[in-house]
C-alpha cells in the first residue's frame, strides 16, 4: 500500500481508504475490514447512519481492540428532522458512536453532508454541533475534526477559508473536475483531503466505449483512480467496497500506479473527454447524479430515481440503454407518484430538481425509443 501526507497532521494515510457505507451484510463486513487491514489500508470512514445504523458496530467488531495500525472516522448531521442539533445532542451522539465502535475514542469526527448554507450555519453556530464536538475533543474522545460535503466549489472554498477544519472529505472525479482548485487550496492551507466518489457513484466503471478511449491504455477503474491520485493535493481516495476480493483488486491497482505522477495526466484526460463530448459536456455535468440516494431518504413517497438517472448519465457518455421505452415508462411512473414537496431538491448534493429532471429523462428516452 502507498501512503501519503495527511495535511498538516502528524499522520500518514493510505492512498486507498475504506468507505463503510456499502457493507452488504455483517459477515461480509468482517471479511472486508480484515482484508483492508491486511493489505495496509489504515483509514476507515463510517457514520452513525450508514447501513441502517449497523456500519459502526460491524466496523468496530471487524477491527477488534487493536487500534494502533488504523484511523477511524465517523460523523453525524448538524440538522436532524429540520432542526439544528445542540451541543448536548451531538455529545450524546458521539457517545453512541463510541459504544457501537467498541472504542473509547475516534481519530476523526466529521460533520456529515454539510452541503448547503443552513447545514453549515447549524454546524458552526454557538451552542451547536461544533461546540459539542469541541467538548468531546477536550475530553479526549476525538483527535481531529473534519467536514464531509457535497457542496458546490464556492461553498467548499468558504469552509477552507474559515480555518476550522483539519480534514475535508469532498467529491472529486473526472465528472466533477471543478473541484481541482478546491483540493489545491485545501492542501495549501494544510487541510487533509479525502476524496469520495472517485468512480462517480460507479458510473465510471460501467461499460463504455467512450470511457475506454478516454482512459486508455488504463482500464476504466484504474483510469478513474489514477485521475484523482495524480493530483498531489489528494491525501486518499475512499472507496465503498463490497467484498474482500474488491478490496484486494483495488489495492493492486493502487500498488501498480507509477511512482511519479503529475496533474498534467488529469489535463490530458480532460482534453480527451472534451474532444469526445464537445458541447454536450456542460449538459452532462449539469444533470450528473452521483447515486447517493439522499432524495430517497426524504421522499414521502419513497421515490428513488437514481437508477433512471444513471441510465441518463450513461447516454450522455454515449452508452446504449437496453430498453429506452421501459426507462421512459419507469420515469413516468415515478412522476405520477411525486407530490412535488421539494424535499428532494433541498437535500440533493447536485441541486437537481428531481421532478423536472424526471420529465427530461422521460422525454429523452421516449424520443429515443421512437427513433
Amino acid at each position: 500500500m502507498r501512503y501519503r501526507e495527511f495535511g498538516q497532521l502528524d499522520e500518514e494515510i493510505s492512498a486507498l481508504s475504506l468507505g463503510c457505507m456499502r457493507f452488504p451484510s455483517e459477515e461480509a463486513a468482517y471479511e472486508i475490514v480484515a482484508k483492508a487491514v491486511d493489505v495496509g489500508i489504515n483509514y476507515f470512514e463510517t457514520s452513525i447512519g450508514y447501513v441502517n445504523g449497523n456500519s459502526e458496530r460491524w466496523l468496530g467488531r471487524g477491527l477488534g481492540k487493536d487500534r494502533s495500525r488504523v484511523m477511524v472516522s465517523t460523523k453525524s448531521q448538524s440538522i436532524v428532522d429540520g432542526e439544528p442539533v445542540s451541543a448536548d445532542e451531538v455529545r450524546r451522539t458521539i457517545d453512541t458512536s463510541l459504544e457501537k465502535l467498541g472504542t473509547d475514542y475516534v481519530d476523526f469526527y466529521h460533520g456529515w453532508s454539510v452541503s448547503r448554507p443552513p447545514q453549515y450555519e447549524a454546524c458552526v453556530r454557538k451552542g451547536g454541533w461544533l461546540d459539542g464536538v469541541y467538548r468531546a475533543k477536550d475530553e479526549g474522545l476525538i483527535r481531529h475534526i473534519g467536514v464531509t460535503t457535497h457542496a458546490p466549489p464556492e461553498m467548499v472554498m468558504a469552509m477552507i477559508d474559515d480555518g476550522r477544519w483539519e480534514v475535508i472529505t469532498v467529491q472529486y472525479s473526472l465528472i466533477l473536475r471543478g473541484y481541482r482548485e478546491i483540493v489545491k487550496a485545501a492542501h495549501e492551507n494544510g487541510i487533509g483531503i479525502v476524496v469520495m466518489g472517485p468512480l462517480a457513484g460507479g458510473l465510471l466503471a460501467l461499460p463504455s466505449d467512450l470511457l475506454k478511449r478516454v482512459f486508455a491504455p488504463d482500464d476504466q477503474i484504474t483510469g478513474a483512480l489514477k485521475y484523482v491520485l495524480c493530483d498531489p493535493a489528494v491525501s486518499s481516495v475512499a472507496s465503498g467496497m463490497t467484498s474482500a476480493q474488491e478490496v484486494e483488486a483495488n489495492c493492486a491497482i493502487i500498488d501498480a500506479l507509477p511512482d511519479r505522477m503529475s496533474i498534467t495526466h488529469q489535463e490530458a484526460i480532460d482534453a480527451r473527454l472534451h474532444a469526445e463530448l464537445g458541447d454536450d459536456i456542460s449538459q452532462f455535468e449539469s444533470f450528473f447524479c452521483g447515486g447517493c440516494r439522499y432524495c430517497l431518504s426524504v421522499c414521502p413517497e419513497h421515490i428513488g430515481p437514481h437508477n433512471i438517472f444513471k441510465a441518463y448519465n450513461m447516454v450522455m457518455l454515449k452508452g446504449e440503454p437496453t430498453d429506452p421505452q421501459k426507462i421512459a415508462e419507469r420515469a413516468q411512473g415515478l412522476l405520477e407518484r411525486c407530490v412535488h414537496c421539494g424535499a428532494c431538491q433541498e437535500i440533493c448534493p447536485q441541486d437537481i430538481d428531481v421532478p423536472e429532471h424526471l420529465e427530461r429523462v422521460r422525454d429523452y428516452f421516449l424520443t429515443m425509443s421512437h427513433s
